[in-house]
């Protein structure tokens, strides 16, 4: 009886040894399979952050059309950007100067989007001349807020343009209920009685509507509601379309 019990000990023995090989090499393959996943896992991870990085500005142009911070128009990319509580709208443009026969690259940056500035009527029929008056009705320097920006937009682009520039008063301001820095007899008096061939005067005055008209070389900003930074951004992008200037992107190519 001993003698047959122990071949059958042996024989439960060898059994748990290959129970315990095999569930080992299972759990040697489950291992595997994790950390083959996982390998694959942090690959697929790493050649999504090499595509971003590579292909970050190209995607970051895709979302930015898509989401309209890029768009076409008047022949220019415009780009939209928030600062805060201040959106800009900017464009790149090649402007050549025949006075020195050198073409300039300048960078126009609007407070307001351009599409919505086309609704203002500007009736321009000519660049402006080499000398370049901006001469001030009293009214519109009342609009303390908008006015000092509006005066840099169009100065700005008279020298980039290439034309020289000087303020002016459309007449005697003295005396009048306007801030200090234009209640001043020293300010010429020019109004478009003196625009003339070589000379071009921009003047702002008041208006019952906003609207730009011509008078020979004198340019005439009618301002309604204090809306002068938006009139003197229209006024720029009229005299861009009359100049032709050609976008940056487009010069660049040629």
């Amino acid at each position: 009886m001993t003698e047959e019990k122990k071949p059958r000990k042996k024989e439960k023995g060898k059994k748990e040894e290959i129970k315990k090989e095999g569930k080992g090499k299972t759990i040697k393959r489950v291992n595997m399979k994790r950390v083959v996943w996982t390998l694959v896992i942090i690959i697929v991870l790493l050649v999504l952050v090499l595509i971003f990085v590579v292909f970050r500005d190209e995607i970051g142009l895709e979302y930015d059309k898509l989401a309209g911070n890029i768009f076409e128009w008047q022949g220019m990319k415009w780009y939209k950007k928030a600062y805060g509580n201040i959106t800009t709208y900017s464009a790149q443009l090649a402007i050549y100067r025949p006075a020195e026969d050198k073409t300039f690259y300048y960078t126009l940056v609007l407070r307001n989007d351009p599409r919505k500035l086309a609704k203002i009527p500007a009736n321009i029929t000519s660049k402006m001349q080499r000398f370049v008056y901006i001469s001030f009705e009293a009214e519109p320097l009342k609009c303390t807020d908008s006015i000092v920006l509006a005066t840099w937009r169009l100065a700005d682009f008279i020298d980039a343009i290439g034309s020289q520039k000087k303020g002016a008063a459309a007449y005697n301001l003295t005396n009048l209920n306007i801030s200090e820095t234009y209640n001043d007899a020293s300010h010429e008096i020019r109004n478009c009685s003196h625009a003339r061939e070589g000379t071009s005067v921009v003047l702002l005055k008041e208006g019952k509507e906003s609207r730009i008209t011509q008078e020979g070389h004198c340019y005439v900003l009618e301002i309604a509601d204090c809306k002068t930074i938006e009139v003197s951004e229209r006024f720029v992008l009229a005299l861009i379309e009359i100049m032709k200037m050609t976008p940056a992107s487009a010069a660049s190519e040629e």
